[in-house]
């Protein structure tokens, strides 16, 4: 027999954990999103300043 006092909070850490895991690869794929997203704006900023001069 399982001891479940010992194995369900085992199980509920086991899942908090995925969660923390799987939110934190998402806001990774985000926050790379964004940062891509910034370094293109910049850069096509660069290049209307180099087109206006």
């Amino acid at each position: 027999m399982i001891n479940i006092q010992t194995y369900l909070p085992g199980k509920m850490q086991n899942a908090r954990l995925n969660a923390d895991v799987q939110t934190g690869t998402k806001l990774n794929g985000m926050f790379r999103y964004l940062s891509t997203f910034s370094l293109m704006s910049s850069f096509a900023s660069l290049a209307s300043l180099f087109v206006a001069l």
